[in-house]
């Protein structure tokens, strides 16, 4: 393929996930009684996650942390990384896809030399840092092992089946 197909693919790519991300965040099972309500939280847990990738970038862009280092803050990657975890999260069945999806994008990134395997993996870093410290409350002790076995975490992420 030539760069410019390339460069068109991988301009689709995060616009293609965050379809099927919303498409996969509003199809809840209709036999739900609370299907508003999983709506609602999944698109809030996605929006603290963007939050959270669009956050660095702005820090990134005020306090310039990246270059300061050599490195590039990578947008393409955290955006891409948060929609791929949300899907993971959402359609479990699939995880493998959608991290090869990821992997896969990351090469083409490389390949036209938007970033650097730095760039990618210090983004990359940060981010799984961040939310694992914003998200460890539903992660981490007894009362998030009941969480995550409640039939509404079910629910709005059939990951925790």
């Amino acid at each position: 393929m030539d760069y410019e197909t390339l460069d068109n693919i991988a301009d689709a790519y995060i616009p293609v996930l965050a379809i099927i991300v919303f498409f996969a965040s509003v199809f809840v099972d209709s036999g739900s009684q609370n299907r508003l309500k999983i709506i609602f939280f999944r698109l809030i847990c996605l929006s603290i996650l963007l939050g959270i990738a669009y956050g660095f970038m702005f820090l990134d862009l005020s306090y310039a942390i990246w270059p300061s280092l050599g490195l590039d803050y990578s947008t393409h990657t955290a955006v891409s990384l948060v929609l791929v975890l949300f899907l993971g999260l959402l359609i479990s069945k699939l995880r493998l896809l959608w991290f090869f999806s990821l992997v896969v994008y990351f090469c083409v990134m490389l390949y036209q030399k938007y970033h650097s395997v730095a760039d990618i993996l210090s983004t990359a870093l940060v981010l799984f840092i961040t939310m694992a410290v914003v998200f460890s409350p539903i992660l981490i002790g007894t009362r998030a092992r009941k969480l995550r076995r409640s039939k509404t975490m079910v629910a709005m992420f059939p990951f925790f089946q």
